[in-house]
């Protein structure tokens, strides 16, 4: 245990320019329990100064979200990989990815099939009481997308353009918060057969 603790202690003492992580589990439990008597008072957080990839595994999914969320910050880009994890408790832990806008400027998700997260995300930007908290650039990519599944246009999505090219449909526009009309963020959506791709930016 001292030696995984010292271990631990050299990574929370150190800036990372960069950092891949390839299906490796950190489990974040386990760290606080580790650093339970932190008398040094040593933050339990890892700085990486630019960009941090992650490859996730079915077994290590919501650890690994978990070890993002309470150990890491990113002072750029944050990629997530994962061609394997889906439900309720995978989907509520990516939304408090993305209102951590303090730890994490841009994040970029690539997926296999949780086509339903791309309208999670959307409502979250749109019903969100604090969308200051909301990741500024968030880019999502998804493969195995169904055809037939609907992508929801909010009634309050303004400045709607639709267009083709070669093969791709394209599709622009502006939401709005609900509670916070001055909160806006630009949606780019391209959709080609079973990839689609979101990009959503803060407008300021």
């Amino acid at each position: 245990m001292k030696i995984t603790r010292y271990y631990f202690e050299q990574i929370f003492n150190s800036t990372f320019e960069y950092a891949v992580f390839n299906y490796i589990e950190f489990n974040s439990e386990f760290i606080k329990l580790l650093f339970e008597e932190n008398k040094t008072k040593i933050p339990l957080k890892s700085n990486i100064k630019k960009e941090a990839q992650f490859y996730l595994s079915r077994s290590i999914g919501i650890n690994t979200l978990k070890f993002i969320l309470n150990n890491l910050c990113i002072n750029e880009s944050l990629m997530i990989n994962d061609n394997f994890n889906e439900g309720e408790e995978y989907y509520q832990f990516i939304l408090k990815l993305i209102n951590e806008r303090n730890k994490f400027p841009k994040i970029y998700f690539i997926i296999k099939r949780v086509h339903e997260l791309c309208n999670i995300i959307l409502e979250n930007i749109e019903t969100s009481k604090d969308c200051s908290k909301i990741v500024a650039n968030i880019k999502l990519e998804i493969h195995y997308f169904p055809s037939d599944f609907p992508i929801n246009l909010s009634e309050k999505a303004k400045n709607i353009e639709k267009w083709h090219y070669r093969g791709h449909d394209c599709t622009k526009y502006q939401l709005v918060n609900k509670y916070n009309p001055k909160m806006k963020f630009s949606v780019f959506i391209e959709k080609a057969g079973s990839f689609i791709e979101f990009e959503i930016k803060r407008i300021y």
